[in-house]
């Protein structure tokens, strides 16, 4: 079983913080959605060059319902958010898009995308290869979700005990933030 550890910092900040400190120049986002946690990367983690990943289609996760017409808006926005930086938005699939970059390129990836068990393991297990040896693999709302069928847990928890990656960090940063994931690429 993967070693678990809890760490009380928030991705808002300390973890952003950790990124720059450990030196990220290059980093990938998984589900960019509106773009405010790719806006807070690129504020915090000064010359970063951050490739965002979301095709920005219509979708239903649980009870929650987007338009493709919505999906159009979502992405205007998050264009506005990170214009401003060194950031390009690619609207294509996660596996689409891991096709064209080349292993151990990246210092980290945040996944984000689908919360699906069946998505959330292959964007680690793909996107994984592209994060340079020691590098940061994380991922948002490690929880339980049954109205959404959320498989982010099993997903992380299967990738870390099948590939022998130990610790395996959890972290919270109190209140209602959900909780985050990470490891190191070994």
């Amino acid at each position: 079983m993967t070693q678990l550890q809890i760490n009380h910092f928030s991705r808002r900040r300390e973890f952003i913080q950790m990124l720059a400190e450990r030196g990220a120049k290059v980093g990938v986002e998984i589900g960019t959605d509106h773009g405010k946690y790719a806006q807070q990367l690129l504020e915090g983690i000064p010359g970063l060059d951050l490739l965002c990943v979301d095709p920005y289609l219509a979708y239903t996760e649980g009870e929650e319902i987007h338009s493709q017409e919505e999906m159009e808006q979502i992405y205007k926005e998050a264009l506005q958010r990170v214009a401003s930086y060194d950031c390009h938005i690619d609207r294509n699939t996660s596996m689409e898009v891991v096709k064209h970059i080349p292993d151990n390129f990246y210092d980290f990836v945040f996944i984000d995308g689908n919360h699906s068990y069946e998505y959330v393991l292959e964007d680690i297990t793909e996107w994984t290869k592209k994060v340079k040896p020691g590098g940061i693999v994380a991922g948002h709302d490690y929880k339980e979700d049954p109205t959404r069928n959320y498989g982010v847990i099993q997903a992380v928890q299967e990738y870390t005990e099948e590939n022998h990656i130990a610790p395996l960090f959890e972290f919270r940063g109190g209140g209602r933030l959900v909780p985050c994931w990470m490891f190191f690429k070994q």
